[in-house]
């Protein structure tokens, strides 16, 4: 069905502090890059400034998780965040402390979706098993956090996007001791853009009837 507006009125202002910050980096952006809703899709999560058919032709690619946040972001600005700290203090409790206050302001930013909140959970438990030296394996990991992501709630386990990055990150565990032994940076990003296909591909079928091919190779290039 499709909807008119005849008219739209403003009640109030929203205070939310997260809104606001959102607004406020979303404004830095427009005044900053020409390229404005590439930037915005990549730091907030916001596709409302492209246009459909572009969104379509991502999803036909299989590369619409490289055009929306996902624990990839959280991994890379958590890898950026420690890697400067580490140059300043070599206090490890105090830079996981930092890198792990800055993602959780930052899900709070971008809204909280199924994929980043399973990036941000499995960092922080990461984080205490490694400080901690705790040794619990990267797979009980996992299973902890598919626990208290269904915990928060059990409607995740409908949801496409943790579907997608619950499966693709637990193969990727599962199939760690081989990525250990390529050293070959080209042929370790193939291997896992193969393993990632492969297990995506019951979903993928399952949600959008198709499946493209060379979406492997895509994101190889593109990643």
């Amino acid at each position: 069905k499709r909807y008119s507006i005849g008219n739209i009125e403003k009640i109030s202002n929203n205070t939310n502090i997260i809104y606001y910050v959102r607004e406020k980096i979303s404004s830095r952006i427009d005044k900053i890059y020409k390229s404005n809703e590439y930037i915005k899709i990549f730091v907030l999560g916001d596709t409302s400034l492209v246009e459909d058919n572009i969104i379509e032709s991502y999803r036909q690619n299989g590369i619409s998780h490289l055009f929306s946040i996902s624990g990839m972001h959280i991994s890379l600005f958590a890898s950026m965040i420690l890697y400067i700290l580490k140059r300043v203090s070599y206090n490890n409790y105090y830079n996981y402390g930092i890198v792990i206050t800055f993602l959780v302001i930052y899900t709070l930013l971008v809204g909280s979706s199924p994929s980043v909140l399973r990036s941000l959970i499995m960092y922080i438990l990461f984080s205490i098993n490694k400080l901690l030296n705790l040794k619990t394996k990267s797979i009980d990991i996992m299973c902890l956090v598919l626990i208290i992501m269904l915990l928060i709630n059990p409607y995740y386990l409908y949801n496409i996007s943790f579907q997608y990055s619950y499966l693709i990150s637990f193969s990727l565990i599962l199939f760690s001791y081989k990525l250990k032994n390529i050293k070959n940076r080209f042929k370790k990003s193939l291997y896992i853009s193969f393993i990632s296909f492969l297990v995506s591909f019951p979903i993928t079928i399952y949600y959008n009837y198709e499946i493209n091919i060379i979406s492997m190779l895509l994101n190889i290039i593109l990643v």
